[in-house]
């Protein structure tokens, strides 16, 4: 295993797993092809990130400004939309990360019908319990939901997870979580990402070990 190579677009994405250090850690970026999608950045707001436009103004479309990262006292959820904050409520709840992936669909934004993606990683206790999963569209009104759990994560382990494969022009759906090699830095694990996203695409990436603190690493 290894850490994935990415398509020229892989629109969202995210890694998460164990750092060789031990470290539970999560990795969020965006890439972008429209004026819109390239308008955007990643702030972290307390104990929550989220993706903002860059003109300042708020952005009122849920698919493309939201809530990307949550945490609690022993874990943090991170995804490509509003459900992140959803599901950060569910599993607060005490409802499972599976069942509550499950309520959901892939996004209303056809012909592309993007996939959903999100992960969760727990902190403060050994092992750290790792999941990523999404929800993508396998037929007119059908959902397919691709989840990959590690209840003890092994050090040096991370799953990866895009919402695409995609070349730039032609628009193919992923969604499909892949286990690959984590790096034993998190600074060296957001730069060999960030440097993996084609420069003509690439918006943002947001990067942190868990529990989130404010030395977390953003790219622009």
């Amino acid at each position: 295993m290894s850490l994935p190579t990415l398509p020229r677009y892989p629109g969202r994405g995210l890694l998460t797993g164990v750092l060789n250090t031990g470290e539970p850690f999560v990795v969020y970026y965006l890439t972008g092809r429209s004026p819109a999608s390239r308008g955007r950045r990643i702030e972290v707001h307390g104990d929550q990130v989220v993706v903002v436009p860059t003109s300042g103004v708020v952005g009122e479309d849920p698919l493309r400004y939201y809530t990307c990262f949550r945490q609690s006292s022993n874990f943090a959820v991170v995804g490509n939309g509003a459900h992140v904050e959803e599901i950060f409520k569910q599993r607060k709840a005490g409802l499972d990360f599976l069942t509550a992936l499950s309520r959901y669909s892939y996004e209303p934004d056809g012909p592309i019908f993007t996939p959903r993606i999100v992960a969760e990683a727990s902190y403060g206790k050994e092992p750290a319990i790792v999941a990523a999963g999404a929800c993508r569209r396998v037929a007119r009104d059908a959902t397919a939901i691709d989840c990959l759990v590690l209840p003890s994560s092994p050090n040096g382990v991370a799953i990866s997870l895009r919402t695409y494969d995609s070349d730039g022009r032609t628009i193919e759906s992923n969604g499909r979580p892949e286990l690959v090699t984590a790096i034993s830095t998190l600074e060296e694990l957001a730069v060999r990402t960030w440097q993996g996203l084609e420069v003509d695409f690439r918006v943002a990436l947001f990067a942190t070990t868990l529990p989130l603190t404010q030395q977390a690493t953003i790219f622009h």
